[in-house]
């Protein structure tokens, strides 16, 4: 299983940097047609909900282009809520692989 980042997210969206936009496109198009599930969970959700009411905010996006732009995400990845196996799967992980999270 994968687990969407919200940098990833952001990326797809900001033209700022046209390389990062790019291999954000490309990443979530294979992400979407992998068999492998990837998931979105809550807080990322949350997390792009917050930069994209401040790209409102600052007219870098429209209410209907930030509502679209989530409806998409939510219709292609199933969003998740964290369980406590979680954080033990994720220390897990850390200890194995010398991963941050």
């Amino acid at each position: 299983m994968n687990a969407l980042d919200t940098n990833v997210l952001v990326y797809r969206l900001d033209g700022r940097d046209p390389l990062k936009q790019a291999q954000a496109r490309q990443l979530l198009r294979q992400l979407a047609s992998d068999p492998t599930p990837t998931i979105l969970l809550w807080q990322v959700l949350g997390e792009l909900v917050c930069q994209l009411r401040s790209w409102q905010d600052r007219d870098v996006i429209t209410r209907d282009g930030l509502l679209r732009y989530v409806a998409t995400i939510r219709r292609l990845f199933p969003l998740t809520m964290p369980t406590p196996q979680v954080i033990d799967h994720a220390l897990e992980l850390t200890g194995q692989f010398s991963l941050s999270h």
